[in-house]
């Protein structure tokens, strides 16, 4: 039969070894998507925002300005490595006159809700969600440790002598 620290110290290695494994699959997974930008080259195909665009003969800081976005995102729209939230798919059909199919912006939902503005997509919230359930599986552990510890080991008052020496 196990003693109650082999399973305190089974439980812990367990829960360092899932800790562990998670970190390893996230660098996997970054290393494996930097090896597929780097082997295929990047093409300059330009995409139909863009054409639209230099068709009308204006520039990305006036687009930009009539969005009320940076320059830095009208291109990253325009090479696709963001798409525009379904509130600026709008304004940018309003401001070619179009629809959204003809600037390539079909996959995305035309009619901007509540729900779909609010919902953050970008890594960044993704590696904080991680972040979080990893210090919530840390503190969990932390406080299952304080306990056990407690229970085997409960604190003794310091031992008072008679009269005070």
């Amino acid at each position: 039969m196990e003693t109650l620290w082999q399973l305190h110290d089974n439980f812990i290695e367990s829960a360092l070894k899932q800790v562990q494994m998670n970190v390893l699959l996230e660098y996997a997974h970054k290393e494996d998507a930097g090896k597929d930008k780097m082997s295929s080259p990047r093409q300059n195909k330009k995409s139909k925002l863009q054409r639209e665009r230099e068709r009308k003969g204006w520039s990305r800081k006036y687009v930009a300005k009539d969005l009320g976005v940076s320059e830095y995102t009208i291109g990253q729209w325009e090479r696709g490595e963001h798409k525009p939230y379904p509130v600026h798919i709008e304004k940018l059909c309003t401001l070619f006159d179009t629809d959204a199919e003809t600037l390539g912006l079909t996959d995305i939902p035309s009619k901007a809700t509540d729900d779909q503005a609010d919902i953050p997509t970008s890594t960044s919230f993704k590696r904080r969600h991680l972040l979080f359930a990893t210090l919530g599986v840390v503190l969990v552990l932390a406080v299952a440790l304080s306990v056990i510890i407690y229970v085997i080991r409960p604190l003794s008052p310091a031992h008072i002598k008679p009269g005070g020496a």
